[in-house]
């Protein structure tokens, strides 16, 4: 499996954990990205980019991958604005998700 794979992989799930209209899968996300050390306002600056691109993205020709994409440069900009604690946690978040993936795949 490719890494842009696994990037769009991750993507999807943040996507539908947001996208649920449940604040339970919300706090779930939030949750999991603190438990990385992503400090609480950086969780909700990437969960608000995940739930803007959710509700944003009523073209129909625009492509999944198109999506994702676009999320992964947002929350990837939005990342690298932040402090190196967050970035070094956000990391390790994206390596274990990367794991997490290809481990299905096997």
């Amino acid at each position: 499996m490719s890494k842009l794979s696994i990037i769009l992989l991750i993507s999807a799930v943040c996507i539908f954990s947001i996208n649920c209209e449940n604040s339970v899968s919300e706090a779930n996300y939030l949750e999991e990205l603190t438990d990385f050390g992503i400090s609480e306002e950086t969780a909700q600056g990437i969960v608000d980019i995940t739930k803007k691109a959710a509700t944003k993205s009523t073209d129909p020709n625009e492509t999944g991958k198109t999506i994702f994409e676009s999320i992964l440069k947002e929350t990837n900009n939005y990342v690298a604005g932040r402090s190196p604690s967050d970035q070094e946690a956000y990391a390790k978040f994206v390596a274990s998700k990367t794991n997490e993936a290809e481990s299905v795949q096997e």
